[in-house]
């Protein structure tokens, strides 16, 4: 698996790759299409995404990038705004809380941003997840499932932001947290509190060493049991199916 540090630089570049050619970008999103079953995206070694639209809210994106989107200015990296970006995500991230406000304060994004510099023009904030890779926050983001007005996407297709900064981190939750940060113009401050991504590598999920074909959801029972003196867990494992069927399997592991 990358390392956190990793995804935060991989997801600066494919922003910059998405504005400087917005319909080759399109070829990402067919991409992302084929791992669609129906409703469920099926990502490599990870646990499926059961989505609101599927693939449909994808072809979408797809003719906006290739139809309605003409190549943007690049963004520039704002070391301060990825402080800030990498606060929430730190923030939010171990209390398994989502949303722009702080979690104590309930400072709004623009309060967050007091200390680290100035902005004007527009000011935009994304956030994204359980993605384990920079392409697919980027496409997640893009394709904006189950949002109607499509901020997310608007977002990063919008011409007059310029400076981005990006955080990213574990969740209790939802196991990872993009935070993206996006202004028109953002004068950093001299004395802010540089804050930066874990280097540690993203924690590999387990069940999906094993997942199932066709599963969208899976509950687990585990109980001990004694043998002599080995100890043993028996895992029951109930697989929800696409069709809507249910498959029970077990395992047994010695400890």
């Amino acid at each position: 698996m990358p390392r956190y540090s990793d995804v935060v630089q991989g997801v600066f570049q494919e922003l910059n790759e998405l504005r400087r050619n917005p319909s080759g970008y399109a070829n990402k999103l067919e991409h992302f299409l084929s791992q669609y079953h129906g409703s469920v995206r099926h990502r490599a070694e990870e646990v499926p995404v059961v989505t609101k639209e599927g693939p449909e809210a994808v072809n979408e994106a797809i003719a906006v990038l290739r139809e309605r989107t003409a190549p943007l200015r690049t963004f520039t990296w704002s070391e301060a705004l990825s402080s800030a970006a990498q606060t929430h995500a730190n923030d939010l991230g171990p209390r398994g809380l989502v949303g722009h406000k702080s979690s104590e304060t309930e400072k709004s994004l623009q309060e967050r941003l007091d200390g680290f510099g100035k902005w004007s023009g527009h000011l935009v904030e994304v956030l994204d997840f359980g993605a384990v890779s920079a392409t697919e926050i980027v496409c997640s983001l893009l394709v904006d499932d189950g949002m109607p007005t499509r901020e997310h996407r608007e977002g990063l297709l919008t011409a007059d932001l310029r400076q981005v900064g990006i955080g990213f981190g574990p969740h209790e939750e939802q196991k990872t947290m993009a935070v993206i940060i996006l202004a028109s113009k953002f004068q950093e401050s001299t004395d802010y509190e540089r804050v930066t991504a874990s280097t540690e590598a993203i924690e590999s999920t387990w069940e999906a060493k094993n997942w199932m074909e066709g599963a969208v959801k899976l509950t687990c029972e585990v109980s001990s049991e004694t043998e002599g003196d080995v100890m043993r867990k028996r895992v029951t494992k109930r697989w929800e199916m696409a069709d809507g069927t249910e498959r029970v399997t077990e395992e047994i592991i010695y400890n």
